[in-house]
């Protein structure tokens, strides 16, 4: 299947690119050009280890897919020399006890981005046989508030080039991520779903479009060995937007996928290539579907990522297959060369910058109103928070400001805002009650307010007198029985309620 070529002269039109480090509408942010001039380069391989780090190991820990090579930290794997960077993946590393060594570098902690352009230029060679494969991608930078961890694939996963030996004629570009099924829990379906296109921009060809929950596929591809895609230097990126994450080779966009609707249901009499029909479309094709995964609060493809540049050698299901005795002399060595990789800011996208300073309580009504202050970017068009844990339901609130009724004496708040064009800012976390500089430390005063029918006092001592006063003059006493917290119940009405020299004014409803 063939995308039509009138589309071109559009996606150009939109993003010209005119000189280094220029596309209109853009500006470059971040960039490695390999160039070796780092003040921080590793004295081995030359790396620049103020943008990268190693990760060396097999995989065991976790973020291995059972390939059986073993990524090292040596110059035969990685090298910056001649201005470009190498990654090779071989057999029988001089140094190394492993059959299979590769490389595998990652920007986690140093560089980490969201929306914009990111793009690399790459090419591979001796990469045409099975098990071996390489890729540019992303994993997410940031957990979710309050939490330690992120089980893959909660968080997302963005492929920008992902290449194998098997079907040396494409390039996948893909996203993974935990469908919203069985309250986003990784269970015996294995709640993942995987949406992208393969492409070969070479005769502008796609073959292959996967997607839905583990177990759904497309169409089959092509392992032809020719017509290759990666023995030549391609651009390889992603337009990364707010509402959807576009994959382009060079000047074609091959597919678009939306995040903010629900993905179709793979299975009987489903259909699998959602959006297949809009091929001929061009830049709209592959249209797949929903990512407001894990969470409320976290949605999957709003949150800031981490490039991974890293390669593979054999495996079931991985780096397209096992490596067999055909294609697997004594020694080989299949080498990706990365030219530069660079990430753009859309110049429109300034999406507010905020710090929590100050919380007003209405003594009257317990309400605490909460007003960001925007450090920089746009004006605050919307607000988005909750309370305590990421595992609570984020609530929103149009314009700078938002109310909410403490339930508790000592509230965490996760805030952050966003723009008028939807594009979020940073979160910023606050406490409750404040001290003068927002540190951790809650002031322990007491706290009196209502609740359905009743008036609730905390952080009184066990056996302090509360007085309370009717509007008709009448006064009755009750006695602090938790220094937790006490609820007296009441009838409808306005009360002033009075305990250890705190008053407060409530009205029961």
């Amino acid at each position: 299947m063939r995308l039509k070529r009138t589309f071109l002269t559009t996606v150009i039109a939109l993003f010209p690119f005119f000189a280094f480090g220029q596309y209109t509408g853009y500006t470059l942010v971040w960039s490695d050009e390999f160039n070796g001039s780092y003040s921080n380069a590793d004295t081995e391989t030359g790396l620049d280890m103020a943008s990268w780090s190693f990760e060396t190991g097999n995989g065991s820990g976790g973020w291995g897919t059972g390939q059986r090579d073993y990524a090292t930290s040596d110059v035969e794997n990685v090298e910056v020399s001649g201005g470009t960077l190498k990654i090779r993946t071989q057999r029988n590393h001089p140094n190394q006890t492993n059959e299979y060594t590769s490389g595998r570098i990652l920007s986690r902690g140093k560089q980490g981005f969201l929306y914009g352009k990111i793009e690399a230029r790459i090419r591979t060679v001796n990469m045409t046989e099975n098990g071996r494969g390489f890729a540019f991608w992303l994993m997410p930078n940031t957990l979710p508030a309050g939490a330690s961890s992120l089980m893959w694939p909660q968080g997302g996963e963005i492929d920008i080039f992902e290449y194998n030996g098997m079907y040396p004629q494409y390039n996948l570009g893909s996203v993974h991520y935990a469908w919203k099924w069985n309250n986003n829990q990784w269970g015996g379906d294995g709640n993942h779903a995987h949406a992208g296109g393969i492409y070969n921009p070479l005769d502008r060809s796609i073959q292959y479009q996967a997607q839905g929950r583990s177990g759904c596929g497309g169409d089959g591809m092509n392992q032809s060995k020719t017509n290759l895609l990666g023995a030549e230097y391609h651009t390889y990126g992603i337009n990364w937007y707010n509402n959807r994450l576009e994959f382009y080779v060079d000047d074609d966009v091959y597919h678009t996928y939306y995040y903010n609707n629900e993905l179709a249901w793979c299975g009987v009499n489903q259909n699998n290539n959602l959006g297949r029909h809009e091929i001929e479309t061009g830049f709209d094709f592959g249209k797949t579907e929903n990512g407001l995964i894990f969470n409320e609060s976290f949605r999957t493809f709003e949150n800031a990522f981490y490039i991974i540049l890293s390669a593979g050698v054999g495996g079931s299901g991985t780096y397209g297959g096992n490596i067999t005795s055909g294609n697997n002399p004594q020694n080989w060595t299949c080498t990706t060369e990365i030219d530069w990789v660079r990430v753009y800011k859309q110049d429109v996208v300034n999406p507010p910058i905020i710090a929590v300073n100050q919380m007003q309580t209405d003594n009257f009504s317990g309400q605490v109103t909460v007003t960001p202050a925007k450090l920089s970017g746009d004006n605050i068009s919307k607000i988005e928070y909750f309370v305590d844990s990421w595992q609570n339901k984020a609530k929103s609130a149009t314009g700078a400001s938002f109310s909410w009724t403490p339930t508790e004496s000592k509230h965490t708040l996760y805030v952050r805002a966003a723009n008028a064009d939807g594009y979020w800012g940073n979160w910023v976390t606050a406490n409750y009650p404040q001290t003068s500089d927002n540190t951790d430390t809650y002031l322990d005063n007491i706290r009196i307010f209502a609740t359905d029918g009743a008036v609730i006092i905390k952080n009184a001592a066990v056996g302090s007198i509360v007085k309370i006063y009717a509007m008709n003059g009448t006064m009755q006493t009750a006695k602090i029985t938790s220094s937790e917290q006490t609820a007296i119940t009441l009838s409808t009405g306005f009360y002033v309620i009075s305990c250890e020299g705190k008053t407060q004014k409530v009205a029961i409803q």
